[in-house]
Order: C-alpha cells, then structure tokens, then sequence
C-alpha cells in the first residue's frame, strides 16, 4: 500500500561530472489543492516542506537537494532545518514531563488553572507544526511569559510553575542556540508584519528571489538572494502597502520596495485580479469642474465599493482596501502613491523617462526603487500638474512648480520638460509633510549635543539672529522648526516663505503671521 507521502516525493539518484551521486527529493506539488503562483512559499507549503523532510530526514546527507516546483533548495540550506529535526525528540521529552505535571491529582484543577492551557500541546507528530521551528519558538516564549506573569500566593500552584517553567526554559534553551532561530531572531527586529515567519523563510531560508514575490511595480528589481533585509514597515489605510529596505551588495544607496501587504503572494495575485476587474468596470467621470485629487479618490472608491460588494464575498477591510486601490490604478498614480503617502521619504527623483524613480529616506537617506514610469503614467502626471497648476507646460513654459496638500500628502512637485531638459522630462517632488523632530529628538539621534542644543535656546530667548545654512536635504528645515517649537508662548514670530513648510502652532496658542511670496 502506498502512503500520500509516497505519492508526494521520491528521490531521484544521478552521477554528477565527478562520479559522485548527487540525491535530489522531488516534491509532487501538482496534487496540492493549495496550489498557487509564484515561486515563493506560503504557510501551506512551508508546513507541507517540514513535514516531507522530516519523514524523509534520514535518506538526506550532504549530497541532497529538495526539488519543489521552481525551488531547488540546497543541503546547505536544509543543514538549519535539519539540526532542529534532532532535537525534537529532546523537546518531545521534556514535554512528556510537562504533560505529567498536569496528570497530577490536584485539588485546584476545576478552577482557573494556568498551566491548564499547556495541556492541549498543539505540536505533535500528527500536525505539520512540530517540524516547523519559529512557530514552536514563539509559543514557547508566549507561554514562559505567560506563567511568569502576576504571582500566585497559593503555595501547591508554584510549585506547579515552576517545575513547568524550568522545562519550558530547558527547550527555550536549546531552541536559541540553533542557527536558524538566532537568524529569526536578528531579522524579526527588522521585521514585524504580520508575514514575519513566512518572509523570513523566504528570503533568508530558502533564499526565494526577491524578484518572484514582489509586486507589478517590481518585476526587474537587481535584488538578489544574497540582498539583507533591513528594515520593513506599512503604511497607508489598514496598512495596506508594506514597504521593504534591503541592502544592496557592494552598493551605498539602499533598495526600496513596495509591495501589497497581504497574506501570502498567493492572496496577491487573487486580489489584483480583482483590483484589474474593478478598475475596469469603473467609469470614468463627467465632470465640467476641476476635482481635488482626494475627492477624486473618493467618488471611484466609493464606486468600486459598490461593485466588489455586489460581486464578491470579501471582509469589510478586504472591500476597503481593494477599492481604493482600484481607484489608485483608475487615476494611474498607483506606482508613485506609496511614495507619497510614506512620512519617511523626504524627496522623490525622476531624471528622464529612461530611468528609474529614486528617493532620498528619512533613516536610509539615498535608495533606489524599481518603480518605472511609462509614457501614460508620465502624461497623466503633466495633465495633472497642469490642471492643479492653472499654467501651460509645454515650450514656451518648460518649468511649473505646484504645492498640492490633502488628506494624503502635502508635496511640491516641479517638472521640467523639453528644451530645458534633455529626455524632455523631469520630476522632483519635495515632501512637505516629513516627520516632525523636536529638539529632544535631534538630541536622541546625534544630529545636536546637549551643548550646542542648550547655547541655541539661550540665544532664542535672548532674541539673537540665527542664519542656518547648507546644501539640499542637511536638514535646514528640521533644525528651524525644532528651534521654533522652543520660542515662548508671549513671542509674535514673522514668517516668510515662497513654500510654506513652518509648522503650524496655533494649538499652542502661538502668535504667528505668515507670508507667502
């Protein structure tokens, strides 16, 4: 008789160009019913991988590899899951014991026991989960902290914890030292979406190409599998686009990504299908009036919420989400919006339409993105300009600069086209919203000393000119608005500006008049 597993895999033995036999485990994942896209791994399939290896754990040496669809997945690879397959059986041990404890006559055991939940262990060689490490990491911790919370005065239910504290911190032990739960540790400081587990497999584990897990905007990104992540985060409603800084082998400037922030990439694809089919079957406006972007925004969002909701079965956030994005791609400005509405870049590049978008960042300064434009992105940006500017862009007026400030964003965009510029097009957008640092702030980080910050105020409240000086992006503005936060409540402060981008005070009760030349 053979088993599903037998079904699953087999090995295939081949001689290599040294006579050597190369063993190579082939996963079946044709008969998967979760089958998806792509090349990376979900949770399914990182389940379904674990529990495959250990099953066959003992067939694999240092001449193995694993075959799953595209993956081809090396011994120095699975040498990290392999040393945590042999210490289950210390875990399985321990535990044992743990299990005991609770077998234990005890006349506490009707009431609110709180090693209770420790009965229903949910690792076992029944489940996918034992095999898999991170996931017994973390519920190893939860529960050690769980037990170290509020003492319990009752003398019999201590002795209880702490018998059980001292196994679980046995297998805590072992877990750390294993190499692979030191490199979850590292990239999970880095790292704390929701995909935590699942990124950190790919991209670390299996060294999964960036490449294939990135979004639309992506597809030519020179991340390779060698990249490090260095720092993740979300931003926008429900948080819905995640934002990926990787270092860049032999490279100073950084790389940005943008991709959506859902489940698995498999949940992706489905979504911008249905993103491509609501954005298709919303109509384009009619309208003899300028509409503010954000308003814009709303009237195709609102539209598109009505067909996802008449058409799909989605959660109420899934909805929200998706129709704003469908209305972000009815308006093309779907590439260059993450960038806008992220608080941590200060300024976006484009120098011709040959390249691609760069950004200087608040924390990374420089990165690269692999963000393209292409003619109807480029030409939806001029009309767009154009109209919120009310001036001409063409050659007789090559240069127009235009503040535009919503809900979303408060930036200053200034384009260039032909004869001034060369690839008759140019884009730099200045962000005028950035993250506003106190003195406190600039203190935390090494920008100012307790010195120079204590002579700055005393010169404040003295009334003494300052002029600050320096090249673009030293943070000029930063360091002003910090000192303008220190001026006493009493002082009437003159503003003059020709891009407004002093703070606004009247929260404080502060006297300012502001001009805008």
């Amino acid at each position: 008789m053979t088993s599903k597993i037998d079904k699953l895999t087999h090995f295939q033995v081949k001689n290599a160009l040294d006579d050597k036999e190369e063993k190579t485990l082939i996963i079946n994942c044709s008969v998967c019913s979760n089958l998806e896209e792509g090349r990376n791994f979900t949770s399914e399939c990182i389940s379904c991988l674990f529990k495959n290896l250990y099953l066959n754990k003992n067939s694999i040496d240092k001449t193995t590899s694993v075959k799953r669809r595209e993956n081809l997945i090396k011994y120095s690879q699975l040498s990290y899951i392999l040393s945590f397959f042999t210490k289950i059986s210390f875990i399985k041990k321990n535990w044992k014991k743990i299990d005991n404890i609770g077998k234990i006559k005890c006349k506490y055991q009707e009431f609110n026991c709180r090693i209770g939940t420790l009965y229903n262990f949910p690792f076992s060689t029944d489940t996918s989960p034992i095999y898999e490490p991170i996931s017994l990491f973390n519920y190893i911790l939860d529960k050690i902290n769980e037990l170290k919370g509020p003492e319990i005065i009752n003398f019999d239910c201590q002795k209880c914890i702490r018998k059980v504290l001292t196994l679980l911190e046995n297998i805590l032990d072992v877990l750390n030292k294993l190499d692979i739960i030191q490199k979850y540790k590292k990239f999970s400081t880095k790292n704390n979406s929701v995909n935590c587990i699942i990124d950190f497999y790919n991209y670390i584990v299996f060294e999964t190409p960036i490449v294939s897990i990135n979004n639309e905007f992506t597809k030519n990104s020179f991340i390779t599998s060698g990249s490090d992540l260095n720092e993740t985060y979300n931003i926008g409603k429900n948080k819905i686009f995640q934002i990926l800084i990787f270092d860049v082998i032999n490279e100073y400037e950084k790389h940005y990504v943008v991709k959506f922030s859902f489940q698995s990439s498999g949940e992706e694809d489905f979504f911008k299908k249905i993103v491509k089919d609501a954005k298709n079957n919303l109509k384009l406006l009619d309208s003899d009036k300028i509409i503010p972007l954000e308003e814009l925004i709303s009237l195709y969002r609102m539209n598109a919420k009505r067909y996802l909701a008449s058409k799909y079965k989605l959660s109420e956030n899934e909805i929200e989400s998706i129709s704003f994005v469908s209305a972000l791609h009815k308006l093309k400005i779907e590439k260059i919006f993450p960038l806008l509405i992220d608080d941590q870049i200060e300024e976006i590049f484009l120098d011709s339409p040959k390249e691609n978008v760069y950004i200087n960042h608040q924390k990374f300064g420089r990165c690269r993105t692999d963000i393209k434009l292409d003619i109807k992105d480029i030409e939806r940006l001029k009309t767009f300009l154009r109209l919120y500017s009310g001036r001409r862009l063409d050659f007789s007026n090559p240069s127009i600069k235009v503040v535009i400030k919503n809900k979303y964003f408060y930036c200053r965009f200034a384009i260039d086209v032909g004869p001034v510029q060369l690839y008759d097009f140019a884009l730099d957008i200045r962000k005028l919203n950035k993250n506003i640092y106190t003195v406190q702030d600039l203190l935390k980080n090494g920008s100012l000393n307790p010195t120079i910050s204590a002579f700055l105020y005393f010169l404040i409240i003295r009334r003494v000119n300052i002029t600050v000086t320096g090249e673009t992006d030293t943070g000029k503005t930063t360091l002003i608005n910090a000192l303008d936060l220190l001026t006493p409540k009493e002082f009437r402060k003159v503003y003059v500006e020709n891009i407004i981008e002093s703070l606004d005070q009247s929260i404080y009760q502060k006297h300012q008049l502001k001009t805008n030349i």
